[in-house]
């Protein structure tokens, strides 16, 4: 064996490093989230390894697998037809435990590790190679480092540093004593590049490997260096390498296959609005709008499977659990009038006109260009039309504060008529679209206000169908407005639901409207929910920007792989959607990558009830 070691060992990591790069490209994505699998396909790679290098040696020799040149840090490997460049870093320590974080700091440093190895470009391998400790030698030589920082501690009382190491040391000493078992980890970072150019794929690989000692040890305190190839030999063959961890077996619970918690924290249950139970678990979930940092909701599912009494139920638990906040809901189908019951004011769009020239909340020039954009939902404009309505709006919102829809039509009557055939001819064309708003709706009435606190649905359903697009576009403005009137604070001030908000999203001019408030609502404490029917219906800046999506299910598999295609559901979940019952629905919460499976609890079960579940 020593002859095989001596004669061949240079050749047994570079074998193993090609290995483990070939096998990166057949392990699929999902593997990373279950770290068993992973860890024995390591494992069993390595062995592969070590049997080629000693007993097929003709085989091995075959490749020429030769350490050609060192250049800096990064080692060349002659493979014949193509080099291999490596730098291969080795972890010195680990600073941290479990015990060291709070939940909201390991999700961060969590983040940091998972961002490094996602962002990072080009292949590299992250390996972990554990060997054994002796327990008693290792006992002897804690209790040799406690007696002698002890005798320092005397001879210099007034050094703190010296008490702190014998407290630690002691704790170690007892925790081995009650059982726990010494390890010796070594961890290995290892980037490497494969190519026909020696030059290119060193510069490449230095490059990356710079970036990702720089990472971890700027984003995640971790040491590194660089070590080479004989070291990492001995790290891989006997684990005897001069740069090790000795920790105990409770230090090393990073290893466990385990991400970002998908459990609601316990304080929930005291600030958090109940949603329902988990269908796995059978345990209650909760969602606190309050410490989510990204607010927004998007809720999707076709007609008749829940979405509407889980958003009936969500805003009916947001007003009794003392949020302070305000709720504006626009019900396009006056689902939502029950609420009345439950505190809410609901404005009845068919007696509540508004005056759409009413400045609302902002001043003539900027209110001129909203009502330009809220046609726009509607109809369509020409370029020379919105000029001709521009000018003409400002004009009348400066010279009159009691101007009305039906003065705009007139006014624009009376310019068409000083004009030649084919100007009069645009004007009218204009004319013709603004005529069928010039009623009570939009001319009686005052400015849109809101008031903070005030629980509010705003109930569409008995207005005629070709004007709830256009009324709802205006009240979305006037809070909007309302919103830059508040002083910046990213505390929860309000809640805004949009029920049915495919009618808003099939227009350009109605996403960017949704989209603004998506964008700013959380820098003045709005938050905004979402609902609609299908994927499709959302641009990618709304589902960018929304911290937890809830999906419920179809039978629809143009549906299914419109959600799976956007959520990475592998196949199994992808059936899983396929049979979720009325009621049932995947969550995904921002920074989680797993699904969440609930069934949601509608709004007539008390606190007992919740508790008991």
């Amino acid at each position: 064996m020593r002859d095989y070691l001596n004669r061949y060992g240079s050749q047994l990591v570079p074998l193993t490093i090609i290995l483990l790069a070939l096998a990166s490209m057949f392990i699929p994505s999902h593997i990373i989230a279950s770290l068993i699998p992973y860890m024995l396909m390591f494992i069993a790679l390595l062995l592969l390894g070590v049997i080629l290098a000693f007993k097929v040696k003709g085989k091995l020799l075959s490749f020429n697998l030769n350490v050609i040149e060192k250049v800096k840090e990064a080692f060349i490997l002659d493979i014949g037809s193509r080099y291999i460049a490596l730098t291969p870093m080795i972890i010195e320590d680990i600073p941290y435990t479990h015990s060291d974080f709070t939940p909201e700091d390991f999700m961060r440093y969590s983040k940091g590790f998972t961002s490094i190895l996602a962002s990072t470009p080009g292949p590299f391998i992250v390996a972990i190679v554990r060997g054994n400790v002796d327990v008693s030698t290792y006992i002897k030589k804690l209790e040799s480092k406690i007696l002698h920082y002890k005798v320092m501690a005397q001879a210099d009382p007034t050094n703190p540093h010296l008490e702190r190491k014998v407290i630690g040391l002691e704790k170690v000493l007892r925790r081995v004593s009650h059982g726990e078992k010494p390890v010796r980890l070594s961890l290995l970072i290892i980037p490497y590049a494969i190519g026909g150019n020696k030059h290119v794929i060193v510069d490449e690989v230095l490059g990356r490997a710079k970036s990702l000692k720089l990472s971890f040890e700027s984003t995640l305190g971790l040491k590194c260096k660089f070590i080479g190839i004989n070291e990492l030999l001995r790290t891989f063959i006997s684990n005897k390498s001069k740069s090790y961890l000795n920790v105990l077996e409770g230090d090393i619970s990073f290893l466990a296959p385990i991400s970002r918690f998908k459990r609601p924290y316990i304080e929930d249950l005291d600030d958090g609005i109940y949603l329902g139970e988990d269908i796995d678990m059978g345990t209650p979930i909760f969602y606190n709008f309050k410490t989510h940092s990204l607010r927004h909701l998007v809720v999707i599912g076709p007609t008749g499977r829940g979405k509407t009494t889980f958003l009936k139920t969500l805003v009916s638990r947001v007003s009794s659990v003392h949020y302070d906040v305000a709720i504006w809901i626009v019900d396009f189908r006056g689902e939502f009038k029950p609420l009345e019951s439950s505190g809410f004011k609901v404005i009845d769009a068919s007696n509540n006109p508004i005056n759409v020239l009413k400045n609302h909340y902002t001043n003539p020039k900027l209110r001129a260009r909203q009502i330009i954009e809220a046609l726009q939902v509607v109809s369509t404009l020409t370029p020379m039309e919105e000029y001709v309505l521009y000018l003409n709006l400002v004009k009348l919102l400066n010279d009159n504060d009691s101007v009305r829809f039906s003065d705009l039509v007139e006014s624009l009557k009376a310019k068409a008529e000083k004009l030649g055939f084919e100007e009069r001819s645009q004007i009218y064309s204009l004319i013709s679209k603004l005529e069928p708003f010039s009623i009570e709706t939009f001319e009686e009435g005052s400015e849109v206000r809101f008031t903070l606190g005030e629980h509010t649905v705003l109930d569409l359903s008995r207005l005629p169908e070709e004007y709830r697009d256009f009324y709802v576009a205006n009240f979305l403005q006037a809070l909007h407005n309302y919103m830059y009137t508040l002083p910046p604070d990213e505390k929860l001030r309000g809640i805004l639901v949009i029920d049915e908000a495919w009618r808003m999203l099939r227009c350009k001019s109605g996403r960017e409207l949704v989209m603004k408030l998506v964008k700013e609502g959380r820098a003045f404490g709005i938050s905004i929910v979402i609902s609609t029917q299908d994927l499709t219906d959302l641009p990618k800046e709304i589902l960018d920007n929304a911290g937890t999506i809830i999906v419920f299910g179809s039978n629809s598999r143009e549906y299914i792989e419109a959600i799976a295609s956007y959520m990475s559901l592998n196949e199994h979940d992808k059936e899983r959607m396929l049979w979720l019952k009325v009621g049932e629905a995947l969550v995904r919460v921002y920074g989680d990558p797993r699904p969440l499976w609930v069934r949601v609890v509608p709004e007539n079960i008390g606190d007992e009830e919740i508790l008991k579940l």
